[in-house]
């Protein structure tokens, strides 16, 4: 009767690992940048490829370096990006300076977008400036 006990107490441990389980996974949210484009300003392509709407998304703006040009920082919110779809960010008019990378050190910008449940993104490029005029390098 013990030996009977202890084979079945001793099979149900070797069974256990092979019963299928299933966890629970909450979707989230997964940004990336798809496109930066130069211009007026910055023209960028978000698009969320998790599996659950982002919300609370915003962006984190930063540039530096050029002549007339000082380290300039903007925070904005962005509309909420439903799974599967991209939206276009504009910034417009960033501000006014020239940095060709010709007197001083080449200007850069870093972005960054962030929502709730998602890693934020960063992307950081060098650009020309002219007046209001990006040109990415």
């Amino acid at each position: 009767m013990k030996k009977s006990i202890v084979g079945i107490v001793v099979l149900s441990f070797l069974l256990v690992p092979l019963l299928s389980t299933t966890a629970a996974i909450d979707p989230i949210p997964e940004i990336t940048i798809v496109d930066l484009k130069g211009g007026i300003g910055l023209t960028v392509l978000i698009k969320n490829v998790g599996a659950a709407n982002a919300t609370r998304v915003g962006y984190h703006l930063v540039h530096g370096n050029g002549f007339f040009l000082r380290t300039t920082k903007w925070i904005k919110t962005l509309p909420d990006i439903p799974a599967g779809e991209t939206i276009t960010l504009r910034t417009g008019f960033m501000r006014f300076g020239i940095g060709l990378g010709i007197v001083t050190k080449i200007p850069w910008i870093t972005l960054t977008i962030y929502a709730q449940d998602a890693e934020n993104v960063t992307k950081t490029v060098s650009a020309r400036t002219l007046g209001a005029f990006i040109i990415l390098q």
